[in-house]
């Protein structure tokens, strides 16, 4: 690898942006549509973006007709998520279990031109696909042993090209990305996103094009197991949304905690559930969907720790959503047995 690995990483930092927020990738939050989707593999409805390979990215929209809800939001063939923000985001294959190692990547050409020796801040938000999560939590629920397995992986890249790429094959593509997710930022979020974040410095002033995905084989990404069974299906599937690539004036390493934990228990539940909150969430409200999407319940929280009551709900699994001045900030998939 040696000196190709001179390319900034990506690293655990955030980043002061001192110059107007002008997202220089069109459609990061795949918005704006050609045409709804009503199957999978249809990343080509989505404006701007297009696939550099053979492999066929999926576009996921509440405009959808659905066949079957398989290009539905918030439910469809790959899970249950709601956006991060918008109607839609699309989702790739990350890590396919066999000798050819395929991939499916996710492409775009920028506003514009970058410039040479300039630092430019990039963001975009990931979500592990639970199908077969959904799965295990009804059998567990039934009284029945968990009959699959779900993996995951850390292993996502954004690589910058001057040139319009396409690979006629499954194949990885070739290349090393700029920025790349670190070994440690585990993408584990089931009913969730987490932020997949780097900075990238213009080598050439020449690069237009950005190419997202897993850039390694096999044998070189690694896997984490998050659930076994004993019929394991060890592939990954990540949905991915709100990408946006800004110049930065300056890069900052800042000793900043993490936002903490929400907190949503017991679970399973049965008449009642107890939300906690860190102290710089207010203004607070919890949504609770079926697994169709549709919004059951909805209640306020007015303290940091408050209790709930959820008698109204039947047997079944919930998501929980808690926004905060209408932004999202914390999903749970919740259990009621009574």
């Amino acid at each position: 690898m040696g000196a190709k690995w001179n390319y900034t990483l990506l690293a655990l930092l955030a980043f002061v942006f001192t110059k107007a927020q002008v997202n220089l990738l069109p459609n990061g939050s795949f918005e704006l549509l050609d045409s709804c989707p009503y199957t999978y593999s249809q990343l080509r409805f989505c404006t701007n973006w297009f696939s550099p390979s053979v492999g066929t990215p999926d576009l996921f929209n509440t405009c959808s007709p659905g066949i079957g809800g398989s290009a539905n939001v918030p439910d469809n063939d790959n899970g249950f998520e709601v956006p991060l923000s918008g109607q839609g985001y699309s989702g790739i294959y990350m890590y396919i279990p066999n000798d050819l190692s395929n991939r499916e990547y996710l492409a775009i050409k920028l506003d514009t031109v970058l410039e040479k020796n300039k630092y430019y801040c990039f963001t975009m938000y990931c979500s592990l696909f639970d199908a077969f999560y959904e799965g295990y939590i009804s059998q567990v629920n039934d009284g029945l042993p968990p009959s699959s397995s779900v993996y995951t992986t850390s292993n996502i890249g954004v690589y910058f090209s001057e040139d319009s790429l396409f690979q006629n094959s499954w194949a990885p593509l070739p290349y090393i990305p700029q920025i790349q997710n670190p070994v440690s930022n585990i993408i584990d979020s089931l009913t969730g996103w987490k932020k997949v974040e780097g900075y990238f410095k213009s080598e050439t002033g020449e690069e237009q094009y950005i190419y997202i995905g897993n850039f390694n084989d096999n044998a070189n990404t690694p896997l984490t197991v998050l659930y076994q069974g004993s019929n394991p299906e060890p592939w990954v599937y990540f949905y991915i949304d709100d990408i946006s690539l800004y110049e930065c004036d300056s890069v900052v390493g800042i000793d900043e905690k993490p936002i903490e934990q929400i907190k949503i228990y017991p679970n399973p539940a049965q008449d009642y559930v107890r939300v906690d909150l860190p102290k710089n969430i207010n203004q607070v409200s919890l949504n609770i969907y079926n697994l169709t999407g549709q919004l059951i319940l909805q209640k306020q929280i007015a303290q940091a720790n408050q209790t709930i009551p959820i008698t109204e709900l039947g047997n079944g699994v919930y998501v929980f959503v808690v926004e905060s001045w209408g932004e999202v900030v914390g999903r749970k998939r919740v259990v009621i047995s009574k």
